[in-house]
């Protein structure tokens, strides 16, 4: 089973993860908007209405540790 993550790191840059039973895999790139990484999880293997999305989280600390 795909489990797919998306986060936004403290620059607001958003990437992406797969996650499966044998391998895990991220975004080669990071992204300026959720719209964007999307697109292009999509283009690795991702898919709207399938896909099991595990987690969704912007960082959005004003005071990065």
């Amino acid at each position: 089973m795909e489990e797919w993550e998306f986060y936004q790191n403290i620059n607001g840059r958003w990437w992406w993860r797969n996650v499966t039973l044998n391998r895990t895999s991220e975004s080669p790139d990071r992204f300026d908007s959720f719209i964007h990484v999307m697109g292009d999880a999509v283009r690795h293997g991702f898919e709207p209405g399938v896909s099991k999305v595990i987690a969704i989280q912007a960082d959005r600390r004003l005071n990065p540790r």
